[in-house]
């Protein structure tokens, strides 16, 4: 799976206690390695998302401005459907 990362957000890592994974629904602890999506706005862990050690230090490095959106809501072209029917009115 290849890691998504759109300029305009900052990204999350680590959630306190009181999240659920956006993708397996089981509780997200602050142990564990989990990255907020900004589509949808939930905590999902990284291995629910596919991601491997390398790729979630990337992400804690990343720039403040980068996105990332988790499998649910990035499409198979890997635009966030949700990003682009929020913002351009003629898609929709």
């Amino acid at each position: 799976m290849c890691l998504l990362l759109i300029l305009g957000g900052a990204i999350e890592v680590n959630p306190g206690p009181g999240f659920y994974c956006g993708v397996c629904s089981k509780l997200v602890k602050k142990r564990d390695k989990a990255v907020e999506c900004d589509g949808c706005v939930k905590w999902v862990h990284t291995r629910c998302a596919s991601i491997d050690n390398a790729e979630y230090t990337l992400l804690q490095l990343s720039n403040p401005d980068d996105k990332w959106y988790c499998p649910n809501c990035s499409s198979p072209c890997g635009i966030c459907a949700q990003m682009v029917l929020g913002t351009d009115p003629a898609i929709e």
